[in-house]
């Protein structure tokens, strides 16, 4: 199967969704599909089009890292997006920002359109007024939407006025490289922070309990991931 998938940002820009595009795409070329992406040329010293773990990568015109550059950038990736999808068999979209460029591709092709909605910043402005009616159009005009959590297909299916659906379907995770191992380095206790005291597990909670994990979720230091 030919894919065309969109994207504002692609690794080695990091983050989240620029992640989980890439490894989707990756993945997809293992499974034997040819893969083209298309996506801002976000930094000078990157390369127009590149071939990266057989993903066949296009980077466009970008002006800034601001809602009039994602904006401009959206309708200047037009013409590659049409060009790229006369060969493909899908577009998908990944975020409200592609969706524009994508859905013009793929009517211009006569192919399907596929749109997954991510991040907070779909949730933020979808309880914005202004943002209500732009959204609503976007999210209706896929003829399949995605919706990386629960929550945010809740939101999307709100918007909806046309009776379609939005279907939860979470990111994968490679468990090639995200498995349980031991750790490299297990802090002291002085190191460790302090818990309320009511919190504090029993000092000899015998052989048969359960060995205490602690989990850990990196994300960007931003104000909405809750860093202050």
């Amino acid at each position: 199967m030919r894919i065309l998938l969109h994207c504002t940002y692609y690794p080695p820009e990091v983050g989240g969704l620029e992640s989980h595009v890439a490894e989707l795409a990756r993945g997809l070329v293992e499974e034997g599909h040819r893969v083209h992406v298309v996506t801002s040329r976000s930094r000078p010293d990157l390369s127009a089009t590149q071939t990266v773990d057989g993903v066949e990568v296009v980077r466009t015109w970008f002006p800034s890292r601001t809602p009039p550059g994602w904006i401009a950038h959206a309708l200047a990736s037009i013409p590659a997006t049409r060009r790229l999808a006369r060969e493909a068999d899908v577009v998908h979209a990944q975020a409200f920002a592609s969706i524009v460029p994508a859905r013009v591709a793929a009517r211009s092709a006569g192919i399907p359109l596929v749109s997954t909605l991510h991040t907070s910043h779909f949730l933020v402005r979808a309880g914005m007024r202004h943002w209500k009616p732009i959204l609503r159009r976007l999210v209706e005009s896929a003829d399949h939407t995605l919706a990386a959590s629960d929550e945010i297909a809740e939101v999307g299916e709100g918007l909806r006025r046309d009776g379609g659906s939005v279907e939860a379907l979470v990111n994968g995770v490679d468990t090639r490289r995200f498995q349980a191992a031991e750790p490299l380095w297990t802090p002291p206790p002085e190191a460790r922070p302090e818990t309320d005291s009511d919190s504090l597990p029993d000092p000899d909670p015998g052989p048969d309990a359960p060995t205490p994990r602690v989990v850990v979720v990196p994300r960007r230091l931003f104000r909405k991931n809750g860093v202050e």
